[in-house]
């Protein structure tokens, strides 16, 4: 898959301004998995700035899950360089500055915890052994809680959320870190129309009052672009 971008813009210059430094900067990365007969990724060239809100839409099996492990350093580019804040992925992931959200997975219902214990477990891998949660992070979570509408059922079990609750709390999980750019795959998927309405006014206000990047991979348009600034579209390779 490339990339294609809005006309709108020029290519490879997607909301880029002179003197901006870029929170994503993709430059000709490609990538192809071994034994496959075709590129999974070819040519993608697209720079996010800090504060934006970009939908990346493609198909189903179409490259959007090898882009999205390329970002997030799960995968190391095989030709072009990806940059995350001016560090390469795997730097930016290790320092806490992207949060994830992933598709709704049936193990995190499976957890035997609380909305509050689950949110929590977002910035627990920066605790030392056996040091106790600080007060201030208590409190952030208690914020971040109020910011998603989950506060009213912080002491819920996991398991008995719907769809739409539970992707408040991933979101929430994703954020206790203070991530400066936030990156959801197929976030709405299960959830009926209203409740991608919600969700997409949802993350306008955590956009307007934490200010990051928002990044939304999904396959359906309407999806993601009621939540976003810019669409990049991967379309197919012609071999």
């Amino acid at each position: 898959m490339s990339m294609s971008q809005p006309s709108a813009e020029p290519a490879g210059q997607l909301g880029a301004r002179a003197g901006d430094v870029p929170a994503v900067e993709w430059s000709g990365v490609g990538y192809r998995y071994a034994g496959a007969e075709s590129a999974a990724l070819e040519d993608v060239t697209l720079r996010v700035l800090a504060g934006e809100r970009l939908g990346i839409l493609g198909p189903n099996g179409g490259g959007k899950s090898t882009l999205l492990k390329l970002t997030l350093g799960l995968l190391a580019s095989q030709v072009g360089t990806v940059r995350v804040l001016g560090r390469s992925p795997t730097e930016a992931r290790r320092a806490g500055l992207i949060g994830y959200v992933p598709q709704r997975p049936e193990s995190e219902l499976a957890m035997p915890m609380s909305v509050r214990e689950m949110v929590t477990l977002g910035w627990s891998w920066k605790l030392a052994p056996w040091r106790r949660v600080p007060g201030e992070v208590k409190d952030r979570v208690e914020r971040l809680l109020g910011l998603v509408g989950a506060a009213e059922f912080g002491d819920r079990a996991i398991g008995k959320l719907s769809g739409g609750q539970l992707q408040r709390v991933l979101i929430a999980r994703a954020l206790v870190a203070e991530p400066r750019i936030l990156v959801l795959d197929e976030p709405m998927v299960g959830i009926d129309a209203p409740g991608q309405q919600k969700f997409a006014e949802l993350l306008a206000r955590v956009h307007r009052e934490l200010g990051l990047t928002i990044l939304i991979v999904s396959h359906d348009l309407r999806a993601i672009a009621a939540g976003t600034d810019q669409v990049a579209c991967l379309s197919l390779i012609h071999i």
